[in-house]
Protein backbone atom coordinates (compact mmCIF):
# COMPACT_ATOMS: atom_id res chain seq x y z
CA UNK A 1 0.00 0.00 0.00
CA UNK A 2 1.67 3.06 -1.10
CA UNK A 3 0.26 6.51 -1.69
CA UNK A 4 -1.47 7.72 -4.81
CA UNK A 5 -2.76 11.45 -6.05
CA UNK A 6 -6.37 10.54 -7.54
CA UNK A 7 -6.93 13.04 -10.86
CA UNK A 8 -9.64 15.43 -10.95
CA UNK A 9 -12.18 16.10 -11.82
CA UNK A 10 -14.42 13.36 -11.74
CA UNK A 11 -15.44 11.69 -14.68
CA UNK A 12 -18.36 13.10 -15.68
CA UNK A 13 -20.24 9.95 -16.33
CA UNK A 14 -20.67 8.90 -12.82
CA UNK A 15 -22.78 12.00 -12.31
CA UNK A 16 -24.70 11.02 -15.19
CA UNK A 17 -24.59 7.04 -14.28
CA UNK A 18 -26.16 7.94 -10.39
CA UNK A 19 -29.55 9.32 -11.82
CA UNK A 20 -29.83 5.94 -13.03
CA UNK A 21 -32.04 3.25 -11.06
CA UNK A 22 -29.02 0.37 -12.24
CA UNK A 23 -26.34 3.05 -12.91
CA UNK A 24 -22.69 1.87 -13.78
CA UNK A 25 -19.83 3.46 -11.65
CA UNK A 26 -17.30 1.61 -14.25
CA UNK A 27 -18.82 4.43 -16.86
CA UNK A 28 -16.71 5.60 -19.87
CA UNK A 29 -13.41 6.18 -18.84
CA UNK A 30 -13.30 5.41 -14.79
CA UNK A 31 -11.36 2.11 -15.56
CA UNK A 32 -8.63 3.62 -17.84
CA UNK A 33 -8.14 6.36 -15.36
CA UNK A 34 -8.23 4.56 -12.00
CA UNK A 35 -5.68 2.51 -13.57
CA UNK A 36 -3.16 5.21 -14.66
CA UNK A 37 -3.57 7.29 -11.23
CA UNK A 38 -2.84 3.83 -9.11
CA UNK A 39 0.17 3.08 -11.59
CA UNK A 40 -1.36 -0.20 -12.72
CA UNK A 41 -1.14 -1.78 -9.14
CA UNK A 42 -3.30 -2.98 -7.01
CA UNK A 43 -3.76 -0.50 -3.89
CA UNK A 44 -4.21 -3.17 -1.42
CA UNK A 45 -1.07 -5.50 -1.48
CA UNK A 46 0.92 -3.35 -4.54
CA UNK A 47 1.10 -6.36 -7.04
CA UNK A 48 1.69 -4.77 -10.61
CA UNK A 49 -0.39 -5.48 -13.25
CA UNK A 50 -3.08 -7.37 -11.88
CA UNK A 51 -5.19 -9.58 -13.33
CA UNK A 52 -8.26 -9.99 -13.27
CA UNK A 53 -8.76 -6.16 -11.91
CA UNK A 54 -11.81 -4.53 -9.80
CA UNK A 55 -12.89 -1.14 -9.47
CA UNK A 56 -13.51 -1.14 -5.68
CA UNK A 57 -15.19 0.67 -3.21
CA UNK A 58 -12.85 2.21 -0.44
CA UNK A 59 -16.00 2.50 1.94
CA UNK A 60 -18.05 -0.31 0.86
CA UNK A 61 -21.62 0.86 -0.95
CA UNK A 62 -23.07 -2.11 0.78
CA UNK A 63 -23.09 0.80 3.82
CA UNK A 64 -22.03 3.88 2.47
CA UNK A 65 -24.21 3.67 -0.41
CA UNK A 66 -24.17 7.63 -1.15
CA UNK A 67 -20.89 6.76 -2.36
CA UNK A 68 -21.29 4.32 -4.51
CA UNK A 69 -20.37 7.12 -7.65
CA UNK A 70 -18.37 8.96 -5.51
CA UNK A 71 -14.84 9.30 -7.70
CA UNK A 72 -12.89 9.39 -4.41
CA UNK A 73 -14.56 6.35 -3.22
CA UNK A 74 -13.34 4.30 -6.59
CA UNK A 75 -10.06 2.57 -5.99
CA UNK A 76 -7.96 -0.16 -8.12
CA UNK A 77 -7.68 -3.56 -6.80
CA UNK A 78 -6.99 -6.94 -7.64
CA UNK A 79 -9.73 -9.68 -7.05
CA UNK A 80 -7.90 -11.53 -4.48
CA UNK A 81 -7.91 -8.40 -2.11
CA UNK A 82 -10.88 -7.20 -2.55
CA UNK A 83 -12.45 -10.65 -1.99
CA UNK A 84 -10.68 -10.45 1.40
CA UNK A 85 -12.02 -6.91 2.30
CA UNK A 86 -15.33 -7.18 0.86
CA UNK A 87 -17.65 -4.82 3.04
CA UNK A 88 -16.31 -5.98 6.42
CA UNK A 89 -17.33 -3.53 9.13
CA UNK A 90 -13.59 -4.79 10.04
CA UNK A 91 -12.04 -2.88 7.63
CA UNK A 92 -13.89 0.47 7.30
CA UNK A 93 -11.39 2.57 8.92
CA UNK A 94 -8.36 1.42 6.91
CA UNK A 95 -5.72 4.27 5.56
CA UNK A 96 -6.74 6.12 2.92
CA UNK A 97 -3.72 5.90 0.41
CA UNK A 98 -5.10 9.28 -1.28
CA UNK A 99 -4.99 10.82 1.80
CA UNK A 100 -1.80 13.00 1.69
CA UNK A 101 -1.90 13.68 5.65
CA UNK A 102 -1.33 9.98 5.67
CA UNK A 103 1.92 8.65 4.34
CA UNK A 104 1.71 4.42 4.91
CA UNK A 105 4.91 3.89 5.30
CA UNK A 106 5.67 6.16 8.06
CA UNK A 107 2.81 4.38 10.07
CA UNK A 108 3.45 0.83 8.96
CA UNK A 109 6.39 -1.03 8.43
CA UNK A 110 6.79 -3.45 6.00
CA UNK A 111 9.15 -6.59 6.41
CA UNK A 112 9.69 -9.31 4.19
CA UNK A 113 12.76 -11.42 4.01
CA UNK A 114 13.10 -13.14 0.25
CA UNK A 115 15.03 -16.15 2.10
CA UNK A 116 12.42 -17.34 3.98
CA UNK A 117 9.26 -18.90 3.07
CA UNK A 118 6.53 -17.59 5.06
CA UNK A 119 4.47 -14.67 4.47
CA UNK A 120 5.57 -10.53 5.04
CA UNK A 121 5.41 -8.96 8.07
CA UNK A 122 4.05 -5.76 9.67
CA UNK A 123 4.36 -3.52 12.09
CA UNK A 124 3.11 -0.37 14.05
CA UNK A 125 6.07 2.23 13.54
CA UNK A 126 4.27 5.06 16.16
CA UNK A 127 0.70 5.19 16.03
CA UNK A 128 -1.41 2.54 17.08
CA UNK A 129 -4.81 4.15 15.96
CA UNK A 130 -7.84 1.62 14.67
CA UNK A 131 -7.13 2.85 11.11
CA UNK A 132 -3.47 1.41 11.00
CA UNK A 133 -4.46 -1.73 13.11
CA UNK A 134 -7.51 -2.20 10.80
CA UNK A 135 -4.76 -1.69 7.69
CA UNK A 136 -1.98 -4.17 9.25
CA UNK A 137 -5.09 -6.58 9.50
CA UNK A 138 -6.25 -6.14 5.61
CA UNK A 139 -2.21 -6.57 4.33
CA UNK A 140 -1.87 -9.64 6.86
CA UNK A 141 -5.21 -11.65 5.51
CA UNK A 142 -4.24 -10.56 2.64
CA UNK A 143 -0.84 -12.41 2.42
CA UNK A 144 -2.04 -15.13 4.53
CA UNK A 145 -6.05 -15.83 3.18
CA UNK A 146 -8.14 -17.77 5.65
CA UNK A 147 -10.12 -20.14 2.77
CA UNK A 148 -8.74 -22.43 0.66
CA UNK A 149 -8.69 -20.63 -2.38
CA UNK A 150 -7.83 -17.62 -0.41
CA UNK A 151 -4.65 -19.02 1.02
CA UNK A 152 -3.66 -20.13 -2.84
CA UNK A 153 -3.96 -16.59 -3.89
CA UNK A 154 -1.86 -15.15 -1.13
CA UNK A 155 0.89 -18.24 -1.81
CA UNK A 156 0.72 -16.75 -5.23
CA UNK A 157 0.81 -12.98 -4.18
CA UNK A 158 4.21 -13.97 -1.87
CA UNK A 159 5.71 -15.84 -4.53
CA UNK A 160 5.41 -12.41 -6.58
CA UNK A 161 7.01 -10.32 -3.43
CA UNK A 162 9.33 -12.61 -3.34
CA UNK A 163 10.84 -12.10 -6.95
CA UNK A 164 10.18 -8.62 -7.09
CA UNK A 165 12.41 -8.26 -3.54
CA UNK A 166 14.95 -10.79 -4.49
CA UNK A 167 15.44 -8.52 -7.38
CA UNK A 168 15.65 -5.68 -5.11
CA UNK A 169 18.08 -7.16 -2.56
CA UNK A 170 20.59 -7.96 -4.96
CA UNK A 171 20.69 -4.18 -6.33
CA UNK A 172 20.98 -3.25 -2.56
CA UNK A 173 23.71 -5.60 -1.51
CA UNK A 174 25.62 -4.97 -4.25
CA UNK A 175 25.13 -1.11 -3.98
CA UNK A 176 26.47 -1.44 -0.34
CA UNK A 177 30.21 -3.40 -1.76
CA UNK A 178 32.80 -1.75 -1.28
CA UNK A 179 34.61 -3.28 -3.89
CA UNK A 180 31.78 -2.23 -6.72
CA UNK A 181 33.37 -0.05 -9.60
CA UNK A 182 31.78 3.68 -9.30
CA UNK A 183 30.67 3.46 -12.86
CA UNK A 184 28.29 0.65 -12.10
CA UNK A 185 27.75 1.78 -8.46
CA UNK A 186 26.09 4.74 -10.16
CA UNK A 187 23.72 2.57 -12.81
CA UNK A 188 22.99 0.45 -9.61
CA UNK A 189 21.39 3.66 -8.23
CA UNK A 190 19.56 4.29 -10.89
CA UNK A 191 17.34 0.63 -10.74
CA UNK A 192 17.26 1.59 -7.30
CA UNK A 193 15.77 4.63 -7.44
CA UNK A 194 13.34 3.04 -9.74
CA UNK A 195 12.71 0.43 -7.70
CA UNK A 196 11.28 3.83 -5.13
CA UNK A 197 8.86 5.15 -7.43
CA UNK A 198 5.49 4.56 -6.51
CA UNK A 199 4.45 2.95 -9.87
CA UNK A 200 7.57 0.05 -9.06
CA UNK A 201 5.48 -3.01 -7.40
CA UNK A 202 5.50 -3.35 -3.96
CA UNK A 203 6.92 -0.53 -3.20
CA UNK A 204 6.17 -0.27 0.79
CA UNK A 205 8.56 -3.32 1.00
CA UNK A 206 11.65 -1.50 -0.77
CA UNK A 207 11.29 1.50 1.11
CA UNK A 208 11.96 -0.21 4.16
CA UNK A 209 14.84 -2.09 3.19
CA UNK A 210 15.79 1.46 3.10
CA UNK A 211 14.61 2.48 5.85
CA UNK A 212 16.11 -0.26 8.05
CA UNK A 213 19.97 0.32 6.66
CA UNK A 214 21.88 3.45 7.48
CA UNK A 215 24.11 3.16 4.42
CA UNK A 216 21.38 3.02 1.91
CA UNK A 217 19.45 5.80 3.85
CA UNK A 218 22.11 8.22 4.03
CA UNK A 219 22.07 7.33 -0.18
CA UNK A 220 18.44 7.22 -1.04
CA UNK A 221 16.74 9.25 1.59
CA UNK A 222 15.99 11.83 -0.73
CA UNK A 223 13.87 9.10 -2.79
CA UNK A 224 11.68 8.44 -0.28
CA UNK A 225 7.96 9.63 0.00
CA UNK A 226 7.47 12.57 2.18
Amino acid sequence: MINVVKSQPAPPCLLVEAQKNNGDYKCGDVQLRIRNDFFNKCYICGSKNPRPIDVEHFRPKSRFQHLTFDWNNLFYACSHCNGIKLDKIGYDNILDCTNSNQNITDLIEFVFDPLKEDSPDFFIVNDNSISVLQTINLLEEVFEGKTTRQRIGAENLTDDLKSEMNVFYHFALEFLQPNTMPSRKRDIRELIVEHLKPNSAFTPFKIWVIKRNKKLLQAFNQYLPV
